[in-house]
């Protein structure tokens, strides 16, 4: 959805307007996402139409305008790594899993901060507490800029492919 894009050929709209809820999931996936969505040639927004958690804080953070509808919350907690049940585990698989973690916690906490103004510190803490943040207090820590019911732009186009 958005405005067209003049001059871009392989891009049809200049302005992205991401609603999305989720309850997390796979942190690599969740970076992939988030370094496509930065890598586009065009303005994003993004609003929280439920649920923020866990690894999709990432490609949410992305929009340089972000909302929320009232009823909605965002959920930060520590990463996790899943094993299968029969791997036998050396310790320098646990150590490669421990620093692959510790990497991804980082780059979050670090992006996160970034864009709402709070300190990495804050982030991490409430990554390692297991933290719920309503719409309303999102709001006042600058995680998000509005809390609003989502309204679909007057100008607006989409497609399915």
């Amino acid at each position: 959805m958005g405005e067209k894009l003049q001059g871009q050929p392989n891009f049809l709209w200049n302005h992205f307007h991401y609603s999305m809820s989720s309850g997390g999931g796979d942190i690599i996936a969740a970076f992939a996402v988030f370094n496509e969505m930065k890598g586009l040639p065009v303005r994003i927004t993004t609003h929280n139409a439920g649920a923020i958690d866990s690894a999709v804080i990432m490609p949410f953070m992305v929009g340089e305008r972000r909302t929320a509808s009232p009823s909605s919350a965002f959920f930060f907690h520590q990463l996790q790594w899943s094993f299968a049940s029969n791997l036998q585990l050396t310790k320098t698989t646990i150590n490669d899993a421990t620093k692959w973690l510790g990497t991804y916690e980082n780059l979050m906490a670090e992006y996160v901060a970034a864009q709402s103004g709070q300190t990495k510190k804050r982030i991490l803490s409430m990554m390692r507490e297991g933290t719920s943040v309503s719409s309303e207090k999102a709001k006042a820590m600058g995680l998000i800029h509005e809390v609003c019911e989502y309204s679909i732009p007057q100008d607006a186009r989409s497609w399915q492919v």
